[in-house]
């Protein structure tokens, strides 16, 4: 993956959340870009676009039973369009199927035989891990 700091190109592209949700954050070379709640449009630099394209990254299931990138790019350059496909352009709106794995193409995958299994954790580790008994416990003498 190129990191932030290599790309010399900032020129930047308009990307549209197609769900008109919002919430939503990416992480690119360790720097947190979000779009908050309710906002359906966010400016990015356009290599970080590229990158999201290309990784396939934010894929969601329609309603229509289509998986397809949950972002677009309004008015995209057609020089962009060529790099990544002209489906990278489309902003029109989409539902999402919420009784399917959010990001994850899970068609080919046979479901007939799925168990759950229970993890059963020592309370002490319970209690650490929530913050209850950070004195005395299992992690007290990795204080400092």
């Amino acid at each position: 993956m190129a990191e932030f700091t290599e790309n010399r190109d900032f020129r930047s592209v308009t990307l549209v959340d197609r769900t008109g949700r919002g919430g939503a954050e990416l992480i690119f070379d360790g720097v947190r870009i979000t779009l908050a709640k309710g906002k359906a449009e966010f400016q990015v630099p356009r290599f970080v676009a590229l990158w999201l394209f290309r990784t396939q990254k934010e894929f969601v299931w329609t309603s229509e039973g289509q998986f397809v990138n949950r972002f677009a790019v309004r008015d995209a350059d057609p020089e962009f369009l060529a790099e990544v496909g002209p489906e990278a352009g489309d902003t029109s709106p989409i539902a999402l199927d919420t009784t399917r794995a959010e990001g994850w193409d899970t068609t080919g995958v046979e479901r007939t035989n799925t168990r759950t299994v229970a993890v059963n954790l020592p309370l002490n580790l319970l209690r650490e891990r929530q913050g209850t008994n950070s004195e005395s416990g299992v992690f007290a003498e990795r204080k400092g």
